[in-house]
């Protein structure tokens, strides 16, 4: 069965260099203001990746990724970073798909029959 895995992790910056806000991350600041500072975001999925993950549950027969791929949004903790100044604090999100053997092989195929990625 696929399991849908969503990791936050910190973005460290580097001592001394000026962080470039294209790759340095999400401040957690702008995210709990968008939140009304609370810990959990609901993240808005891409329409991409929703249709991409939703054609790759047809393809490989699992409801799992179906049910994630219906959802406008995935909540996302930010517990860990409880207590932290929001204004210095920056993370990335990244979701992975976590297939079974079987499902695995068949979700390979799929991408490489359509090109891009689940």
């Amino acid at each position: 069965m696929a399991r849908f895995v969503v990791t936050v992790s910190e973005v460290q910056p580097t001592p001394g260099v000026e962080p470039d806000p294209s790759t340095a991350g999400l401040l957690l600041a702008d995210v709990l203001a968008k939140t009304d500072g609370a810990f959990v975001w609901d993240f808005p999925i891409p329409d991409f990746l929703r249709e991409s993950w939703r054609q790759t549950a047809r393809d490989i027969g699992t409801t799992a990724l179906d049910v994630v791929a219906e959802s406008r949004t995935i909540a996302v903790s930010l517990e860990q970073f409880r207590g932290r100044d929001p204004q210095n604090t920056r993370f990335c999100i990244s979701f992975a798909v976590h297939y079974d053997d079987d499902e695995g092989g068949r979700a390979q195929r799929a991408v490489a029959t359509r090109g891009y990625f689940t």
